[in-house]
């Protein structure tokens, strides 16, 4: 083992970049509980009184680059017998050898072999910031998969966290574990973003982030999520976007929020939601949109939300919906669209809405509809567009 102190980037090759099927479409998981592959090495058990961060990392024959930043002057065990320092806020970067005699044993059914990462603050630093999505500087390369599957993180001090992204340069799609052992206060945007593969996330009882915009976007496989402090929460607009895979969410402390737009947008398996706090919420636009088994919602405090515009886009299996109140809706754009299986919706107070277009569009199982009112909207183009069971309109204004 060696220990030496980095400045430079390691000389690699690019033969081979993603070969691998990790980049091709994601197959949902059929299994109701998520259960740690028993192939894989154990990680170590980390204290909250530590800072480190420790990672389960997939080595396969071609394009095993990593990389990856923290503030605060850290040491590195790459876990192939190389340990390296590097100063706060550089870029560890590192390419690992399929043929290195430290991964013998270690080789799994699905062709991969297993490192084990640890990070650790050299003396008298802290982690302060830990990124987990960096790309790698080879000459080269685009975009490409990691290796994580499994990664823990105990980082008190630590205000900035990265693990997933918005941009799919870097693409988590085989990590399915991340546990948060301790962690200051912080403000968590995209933190699983793009994790595809994720199953099983685990938080300390004091994980009390700001901010849930994109947290678990596009988490394809995640089938449920812990309950966590949220009371300082304001915004949970895509907290929840393209989790195909998700079937129920904890009632969340969301008296502080004031956007739910497309929080749970694409959730094709979710079938009902708790009745959230709403009273601050003043977007609800795209909400429900494209919830396939979405089958009924609760009477949620909507005095102050001023759009719905497609909120319901696409809930196949939706029937009815209670009567919210919209005093303050102005835009009502697309709200019922493509709702094959409603059949009536309540009489809303309609005073404000100034845009209907497209507000029933493909509810073919619409059978009536009450006296809106109309007298602000100006327009309603496509409004009952293919209702095929709508018999007749009231005389609207």
């Amino acid at each position: 083992m060696s220990i030496r102190t980095v400045s430079a980037s390691p000389t690699t090759s690019n033969a081979g970049l993603n070969t691998k099927t990790l980049n091709g479409g994601y197959r949902p998981s059929t299994a109701t509980a998520w259960v740690r592959n028993s192939e894989w090495l154990a990680l170590p058990t980390v204290l909250s009184s530590e800072q480190k961060v420790v990672g389960l990392y997939a080595i396969f024959e071609q394009s095993n680059f990593i990389a990856f930043t923290f503030a605060g002057a850290y040491t590195v065990d790459w876990g192939d017998g190389v340990v390296e320092n590097f100063t706060s806020s550089t870029t560890a970067y590192h390419e690992y050898s399929y043929t290195n005699s430290a991964f013998d044993g270690t080789l799994t059914s699905a062709g991969y072999k297993q490192a084990i990462v640890t990070i650790t603050p050299q003396a008298g630093n802290n982690l302060t910031t830990v990124n987990l999505n960096v790309k790698h500087n080879q000459s080269g390369l685009q975009s490409y998969v990691t290796g994580w599957l499994d990664v823990k993180i105990s980082a008190v001090n630590c205000t900035s966290l990265t693990v997933g992204a918005s941009a799919t340069t870097i693409r988590q799609f085989i990590l399915e574990q991340v546990e948060i052992i301790n962690l200051g206060s912080i403000s968590v945007t995209s933190l699983f973003q793009n994790c595809r593969s994720l199953r099983n996330v685990i938080f300390f009882s004091g994980f009390a982030p700001t901010n849930c915009s994109n947290m678990f976007a596009s988490c394809y496989a995640l089938t449920t999520v812990p309950l966590f402090n949220t009371a300082a929460v304001t915004a949970m607009n895509n907290m929840f976007s393209s989790c195909y895979s998700l079937t129920t969410v904890p009632l969340f402390n969301t008296a502080a929020v004031y956007t739910m737009s497309s929080m749970f947008n694409a959730c094709y398996s979710l079938t009902a939601v708790p009745l959230f706090n709403t009273v601050a919420v003043n977007t609800m636009n795209n909400m429900f949109s494209s919830c396939y088994s979405l089958a009924s919602v609760p009477l949620f405090n909507t005095v102050a939300v001023n759009t719905m515009s497609s909120m319901f886009n696409s809930c196949y299996s939706l029937t009815t919906v209670p009567l919210f109140n919209t005093v303050a809706v102005a835009s009502m754009t697309s709200m019922f669209s493509s709702c094959y299986s409603l059949t009536t919706v309540p009489l809303f107070n309609t005073a404000a809405v100034n845009n209907m277009a497209s507000m029933f569009n493909f509810c073919s199982s619409l059978a009536s509809v009450p006296l809106f009112n109309t007298a602000a909207v100006n327009t309603m183009a496509s409004m009952f567009n293919f209702c095929s069971s709508l018999a007749s309109v009231p005389l609207f204004n």
